[in-house]
């Protein structure tokens, strides 16, 4: 990880590597909690401006096409806020890692590309195939 913020940071002056621990990200199921709670906004994909206000918790965003149409209001909330809260984050999704077949990948095609040093960290020997019940 070192080595890939090195590069950000030397890409550009103004790039800045922002490095998390592994432990600090989790991947939630967020298409379910959407759709539960939230409603679609129409035509989403011809709007280019939008406002949302942090003074204003109730669920509304302001839409438009262009900067001269007059702002859409849409109540995002299908639900009440309390609901929303009280509904907390959805279930984590474990990440499932790679393929035995990407792993058998990387190490034989990418592996003699990289670094002495870099070897066993971005391409070790792939694991043994998990055993089918």
């Amino acid at each position: 990880m070192d080595q890939l913020a090195e590069v950000v940071k030397s890409s550009a002056a103004p790039n800045v590597a922002q490095c998390y621990p592994d432990s600090d990200i989790n991947w939630h199921q967020w298409d379910d909690f959407f759709v539960n709670h939230f409603r679609k906004v129409p035509n989403i994909t011809k709007m280019h401006h939008f406002e949302f206000s942090s003074s204003n918790l109730t669920g509304e965003v302001k839409c438009r096409q262009t900067v001269d149409d007059d702002w859409l209001s849409i109540d995002l909330l299908k639900t009440s806020k309390e609901v929303l809260l009280a509904a907390g984050l959805p279930p984590v999704i474990p990440a499932g890692g790679l393929s035995t077949k990407r792993q058998a990948y990387l190490y034989s095609d990418i592996r003699p590309f990289v670094p002495e040093a870099w070897k066993d960290v971005l391409c070790p020997a792939p694991l043994p195939a998990p055993e089918e019940d």
